[in-house]
């Protein structure tokens, strides 16, 4: 399905993160070999190790603290 390399990594107690740099606009300004760093941004993809969960549950869980809007995916503040 993905990437058999990186698949080969995987393992029940083990994860991996990966970070990456972004340039978030067209094709910037570059001078001296460098870019602007307002032009770059650190990503990461988060693999959990197996074990980390049970199958079927999910990593990471939302609680809403205002039940009258849990439907929506932004909740303001007030």
């Amino acid at each position: 399905m993905g990437d058999p390399v990186t698949e080969s990594y995987a393992a029940p107690a083990r994860g991996a993160i990966l970070v990456y740099p972004v340039v978030t606009k067209g094709h910037p300004k570059v001078s001296a070999d460098a870019l602007d760093p307002s032009d770059v941004h650190m990503c990461f993809e988060l693999w959990a190790p197996l074990s980390s969960c049970p199958p079927g549950s999910r990593l990471v869980q939302f609680r809403v603290r205002n039940r009258a809007l849990e439907d929506r995916a932004i909740v303001p503040l007030s």
